[in-house]
């Protein structure tokens, strides 16, 4: 097996990329330092305890695609073959050959997983939330097209993601794929173009400061996700602050009350669940 490798500029140089946390860019190393001539890491777990690293820095490399997970643990770094082009002379296969028969090579050399196998859950406790057999993957490259619109709205729309996907620290699940014909990109788009970018992004940042959105303060948690957040009547209500965290509150009283009440924080969060279609 060769002993060096070699890393892509247009991989490590990205947004999506330095946006990360440092620690979890520096797992990101280590994994390709330590994978196989194919990209593939049968310890992810152990490499996170070596390094000091936490179980959060692989869920976000999972969740922003830069690396995929099969259900038993195993990891491909995803733009292995955009980083590295090993001599025949000092190749070894990996060993794990039915995990690589999984997967197909992209025009840019990046994996992913083919149509046959897009139902691969991922790594115990590490949570998707795509409809895989629809859904495009984000790349990274110049001719990325994950999105299929304009190169503006690719921007703005990755933006708002790799800010979102930072939320997984505070317990939010993340985004991890999206497609240009599904509900959510629609959505996303136009809140960007009615509020801006800078105002979404704001929102997000609202989202990493409310105790009351992260579930921290009621008993109904879990209800909070991406798609809730872009819908046309919740969006505004984060951006104006109705879930900051309020003053001289006590966990007891920011439980959703059971009677038809909706006032204050929790008339709106009824509402808001009635509005988004999660009660019907």
């Amino acid at each position: 097996m060769a002993k060096k490798r070699m890393f892509n500029m247009n991989v490590v140089d990205s947004d999506a990329f330095l946006d990360m946390p440092l620690s979890t860019q520096c797992l990101y190393f280590h994994l390709n330092m330590r994978a196989d001539d194919d990209g593939f890491v049968g310890n992810p777990k152990r490499i996170v305890r070596l390094i000091g690293c936490s179980d959060d820095d692989l869920k976000l490399l999972i969740a922003k695609r830069f690396v995929l997970c099969f259900e038993d643990g195993v990891i491909v770094i995803k733009h292995w073959r955009m980083h590295n082009c090993i001599q025949s002379d000092r190749y070894t296969p990996t060993v794990y050959q039915e995990e690589k028969d999984m997967l197909i090579t992209k025009p840019n050399k990046s994996y992913t997983f083919a149509e046959n196998n897009i139902n691969q859950e991922c790594i115990k406790n590490v949570s998707t939330d795509i409809d895989k057999s629809k859904d495009i993957d984000i790349d990274l490259g110049k001719n990325n097209k994950y999105i299929g619109e304009t190169d503006s709205k690719i921007s703005d729309a990755r933006r708002c993601l790799d800010a979102w996907n930072t939320l997984s620290q505070h317990g939010i699940k993340p985004v991890s794929r999206m497609s240009s014909n599904s509900t959510r990109f629609k959505c996303l788009v136009a809140r960007i173009s009615e509020y801006g970018v800078d105002n979404v992004l704001k929102a997000i940042e609202k989202v990493a400061q409310s105790d009351f959105l992260q579930g921290k303060t009621n008993t109904n948690a879990g209800w909070f996700n991406f798609d809730w957040f872009v819908k046309p009547n919740n969006f505004p209500k984060v951006l104006d602050g109705n879930y900051d965290n309020k003053p001289n509150t006590s966990s007891a009283s920011m439980k959703i009350p059971n009677d038809n009440t909706q006032s204050g924080q929790f008339g709106h969060i009824v509402e808001d669940l009635i509005g988004g279609g999660l009660i019907e």
